[in-house]
């Protein structure tokens, strides 16, 4: 029987090499199935950027030993936006994060581009700071 590391190493090697063009969208998958979704967690603010790219298991995975890990994460990897990899190398990554578990990727601060909408809600919330209290 495969190991928890097998299953999750299969799945990387699984993903459709088209799908690891080095072009993501924050917040959206980029391969997703029943057992597992990797996703583009956000770019780094630090330089060079990078995308944060993790593995998570899906609620509804049918392998129940990898199901007691859902929604953590299971491999991740901070992929150069400057210098793309190509698919073997982020898949390489990807498996070198496994550790057949949970993982805590690293904390690194991320851009975000939402910040003006921030900036309304605080705006909003100085008039009126009884708006952002939730009733």
């Amino acid at each position: 029987m495969p190991s928890l590391k097998d299953k999750l190493y299969a799945w990387i090697d699984d993903i459709p090499d088209n799908k690891l063009d080095s072009c993501y969208v924050s917040g959206r998958p980029i391969h997703t199935d029943r057992t597992c979704r990797l996703d583009c967690q956000g770019i780094t603010s630090d330089d060079p950027k990078r995308f944060n790219l993790q593995v998570q298991v899906n609620n509804s995975c049918p392998d129940t030993t990898m199901k007691k890990l859902k929604p953590k994460t299971v491999a991740w990897c901070l992929c150069p936006i400057d210098e793309p990899w190509t698919a073997e190398q982020t898949k390489k990554h990807l498996k070198a994060s496994v550790t057949g578990g949970e993982i805590k990727p690293p904390k690194v601060s991320m851009s975000k581009p939402a910040k003006k909408s921030e900036e309304k809600v605080e705006e909003k919330t100085k008039s009126n700071p009884n708006k952002a209290r939730k009733r």
